[in-house]
């Protein structure tokens, strides 16, 4: 049967987190999101999960130039993700709204979302990094290949 994952760029795919001021550079700096370095393994995991499964690669943009940027970015470290496989978000939207399938799961770096996500009864694993903030429990992970490990308990 076939598995729907949703997949955060910044902090997930992306090394986002270990850019200096990248919260404050991300907003304004053109092209900044198109310069980021992948994060290679969970690129190749997530190259794996396509084969078999239903991905959408769902972010949260602060404007249209960040928006394009991320786009171009998943084309070039992720041709294998169609256009229609690509959810991109304003700030003011919650990435639980904007998926409809309850059986999707969500992997994420930000605790808020991993949060909602539970709150509405689907599953979810936190991707942590060193500068996220922590959810402490059974559904944070350090990487994608884990968190596909940690899936095995729920199937």
């Amino acid at each position: 049967m076939e598995k729907v994952f949703c997949v955060d760029i910044d902090g997930v795919l992306a090394d986002f987190n270990n850019e200096k001021n990248a919260l404050n550079r991300f907003a304004s700096e053109k092209g900044f999101f198109a310069k980021l370095k992948p994060i290679k393994n969970n690129i190749e995991i997530v190259r794996k999960l396509v084969k078999n499964n239903k991905v959408i690669i769902l972010s949260v943009s602060p404007n249209e130039q960040a928006t394009k940027d991320k786009i171009n970015w998943i084309k070039k470290y992720l041709p294998e993700i169609s256009k229609d496989q690509i959810k991109i978000l304003k700030t003011n939207q919650r990435k639980v709204d904007a998926i409809k399938d309850k059986q999707a799961i969500l992997l994420d770096d930000y605790g808020k979302n991993v949060k909602d996500w539970l709150e509405s009864g689907r599953i979810a694993l936190k991707i942590s990094s060193e500068h996220s903030n922590k959810l402490k429990s059974i559904y944070q992970v350090s990487n994608i290949a884990s968190a596909i490990t940690r899936l095995k308990l729920f199937f």
